[in-house]
């Protein structure tokens, strides 16, 4: 209502913070909708040959705009060649997640790597910050729907907690499985096993 009176500067820092929100209502929608889909059993599996490093770019670009604003170093170190079997809509939720995730728990300058391994039949993906790390007691509860263990970002980004329950189902779906590391102050590292085409 004030727009006119309000200097440059000030009407920047609104934009940027609108344009904040819209984009954490738009992941909260997104996931709310996937989720409250995949509860009804009306959600498509549909499996195929994807390629790996492809999704990763894609949602990488998705949180660019974060990244640099945080000027996190990203590094990827996964191979052009590798070939996985998987839903592609699912696979999207699961690494966009994993890595918003990431992002939001890493500070300033910090450091996210994605590296993959091959073995059994299986590429293991792995998305590791140098970030606030999560305590064990609460790395028990973060796949759970019944606790509520919503922590705000370094930039006191908020979360709904439902990005990795989703991802926890979505992975487990495609027959794969999610898992955990972290240490308080030290990062956390979210590895997924995924089927090799």
């Amino acid at each position: 209502t004030d727009i006119d009176d309000i200097d440059k500067q000030r009407t920047k820092r609104i934009i940027e913070e609108l344009n904040r929100l819209s984009h954490t209502t738009y992941n909260l929608l997104e996931n709310l909708l996937d989720w409250s889909t995949s509860q009804m059993g009306d959600i498509k599996f549909s499996p195929e040959p994807l390629n790996l490093l492809s999704l990763i770019r894609e949602n990488v670009e998705l949180v660019k705009s974060k990244i640099d604003l945080k000027q996190i170093n990203l590094d990827v170190d996964v191979p052009e060649d590798i070939t996985v079997f998987a839903d592609e809509n699912m696979l999207h939720t699961v690494i966009r997640n994993i890595i918003t995730n990431a992002v939001k728990f890493t500070n300033d300058n910090g450091r996210i790597t994605i590296s993959s391994r091959i073995g059994n039949g299986f590429c293991y993906l792995g998305i590791a910050d140098n970030g606030v790390g999560i305590g064990n007691d609460r790395i028990k509860k973060l796949f759970r729907i019944d606790k509520d263990i919503v922590t705000p970002g370094t930039h006191n980004e908020k979360g709904s907690g439902l990005g990795l329950i989703l991802s926890k189902e979505f992975v487990e779906r495609n027959g794969g499985t999610i898992s955990v590391e972290s240490e308080i102050n030290k990062g956390s590292t979210f590895t997924i096993s995924l089927k090799l085409a």
